[in-house]
């Protein structure tokens, strides 16, 4: 049970922070700033796990391309 003994759920403080107003649709419209690819290195596909089935599915995800 998660509340006192009688039955009543417990008090909880709530933290409010600042108001921050909602994005508007042209935010998300915009075109983005940087390049469509990200480097990332992924010690899996040189480590010592390299032939291992799970690898291999990795490896053909980071391909350029795959989607």
């Amino acid at each position: 049970m998660n509340g006192t003994p009688g039955g009543r759920p417990k008090e909880r403080n709530i933290k409010v922070g600042k108001y921050q107003p909602s994005l508007s649709a042209s935010y998300f419209k915009k075109e983005a700033e940087s390049s469509p690819l990200i480097e990332v290195s992924l010690p899996a596909l040189s480590g010592p796990d390299q032939g291992k089935p799970w690898v291999g599915i990795l490896r053909k995800l980071t391909e350029v391309g795959y989607y």
